[in-house]
């Protein structure tokens, strides 16, 4: 028996009184553990649901700290080309159209990054957070990895990777024009990257001023990260970056 839209919908869009919710009430209302009685459910619809609700299902697990949620992420992340929803989003980004699914599951990390884990599942998390920076450079994430990896110890477990993804986004930058404003997603994973490696965040800022000067939205985040990171090298380019906006602007 296939999952109906009606059974999924009452599970992602039925807030903890009975009334009908937004998803992300629903979401918060889980956190707690209030609504452990639909993870049953949910682990059906995202086996057995449309691609949207199958999305939907594996973000609320995953927020949850549910097993299937992280592995179910880190499958899709893998092979991206594969998701239920490939070559037909199911989620947009309103301005550009961009495909927006990885971004609703890297926002479930975040969100649930604060509930209780067990060893196995905070190691999932980490896990579906590597998948997720692997393939940083080809999909829009805006700014939600960057806070779901800054929102535990998990930058110091990812530093490799983290580095690893700037190496795999500026040559894109520099080279072709990214559907999505990859040059401000690049500058939101400083900000974790900076606390575990003041010098390669620093140096990483540099390299993306190079082809991002004229973004306004890239030298706010790029400042925001740089004076976040608080190491030596990470406050040079923020007094770098200070002193040289009044010229920016008078150029404009």
């Amino acid at each position: 028996m296939g999952i109906t839209t009606t059974y999924a919908e009452q599970l992602l869009f039925t807030g903890r009184d009975g009334s009908r919710s937004a998803f992300q009430d629903v979401v918060r209302d889980g956190l707690d553990g209030g609504l452990d009685d639909r993870i049953a459910g949910l682990g059906d619809v995202v086996r057995g649901g449309s691609p949207y609700h199958a999305l939907l299902a594996c973000a609320a697990l995953t927020a949850w700290g549910h097993e299937l949620g992280f592995q179910t992420l880190i499958g899709w992340a893998t092979a991206p080309d594969r998701t239920p929803w490939a070559g037909e989003p199911v989620v947009y980004h309103p301005a550009s159209g961009t495909d927006a699914a990885f971004e609703t599951l890297a926002d479930a990390v975040g969100r649930g990054a604060a509930s209780g884990l067990t060893p196995g599942t905070r190691y999932l998390r980490v896990a579906a957070l590597r998948a997720m920076l692997r393939i940083y450079h080809g999909y829009y994430f805006d700014r939600t990895l960057a806070i779901a990896v800054g929102s535990s110890d998990a930058a110091q477990l990812l530093h490799v990777d983290l580095r690893a993804a700037f190496e795999r986004c500026l040559p894109l930058l520099r080279d072709q024009q990214p559907p999505f404003d990859l040059g401000f997603q690049l500058a939101c994973l400083l900000v974790p990257l900076a606390h575990v490696d003041d010098e390669a965040a620093a140096g990483y800022a540099c390299q993306l001023l190079e082809t991002q000067s004229h973004s306004r939205r890239v030298l706010r985040q790029l400042a925001l990260a740089m004076t976040a990171g608080g190491g030596p090298a990470s406050q040079a380019v923020a007094e770098a970056l200070r002193a040289a906006a009044p010229m920016r602007m008078a150029y404009r």
